[in-house]
């Protein structure tokens, strides 16, 4: 079984790579790595691990004239910013309350995930769910576009007011392209230019 601190390191070293960002993978397992002292509650048998990265996969849909989009973060680093967001304690993995930890994930996506054409032409995104795997959650969203978007802003903030090290690894695909960006603290937002 591996250790929990090595997957998130090889989860984060194939987000990065998978980026491109090569020349920016020293630069950034330096500044993600960080010395945990506590365990989350549930994880007694695993380490705190020390990387903090998303994953947000944007695909455009022209038969739905949509674009869908997964957000994959780590289950516990989205539970401290529900919990710093709300401050209500909570187990994502808790099904008898599943509607109501929905609800606070909406509501906390909706103040940190924006998508447009620009800062001052954001689009409406809706929530259509979210799935949660022990030390994975995966957020489903989409937003209405009859056509794709010349520019598409992208803004992702989640869990930054959490960890100063936390970053998000953005793919899109569109028209049969692929484009990506790293945001982070100092960058919390992107225009990708397709």
């Amino acid at each position: 079984m591996l250790h929990f601190c090595a997957v998130k390191a090889f989860y984060l070293l194939l987000c990065l790579a998978s980026c491109c960002f090569c020349s920016f993978l020293t630069a950034a397992l330096a500044t993600s790595a960080r010395v945990c002292s506590q365990a989350p509650h549930y994880w007694s048998d695993f380490e705190a691990h020390e990387f903090y990265v998303g994953l947000g996969q944007i695909d455009y849909n022209a038969e739905e004239g949509s674009y869908e989009i997964t957000l994959k973060v780590f289950t516990d680093d989205l539970e401290l910013a529900l919990e710093g967001a709300f401050g209500e304690a909570l187990r994502l993995d808790d099904m008898s309350l599943a509607s109501h930890h929905d609800s606070l994930v909406l509501r906390y996506v909706s103040m940190h995930f924006h998508f447009g054409e620009s800062p001052n032409k954001l689009m409406k995104v809706e929530t259509l769910g979210r799935e949660t795997e022990l030390d994975i959650t995966w957020i489903y969203l989409v937003v209405q576009a009859a056509k794709p978007l010349g520019h598409v802003y992208v803004h992702n903030s989640m869990m930054m007011e959490v960890y100063r090290e936390q970053s998000h690894v953005i793919h899109l695909h569109q028209a049969g392209e692929r484009y990506s960006t790293l945001l982070h603290r100092r960058r919390k937002s992107d225009t990708i230019q397709t």
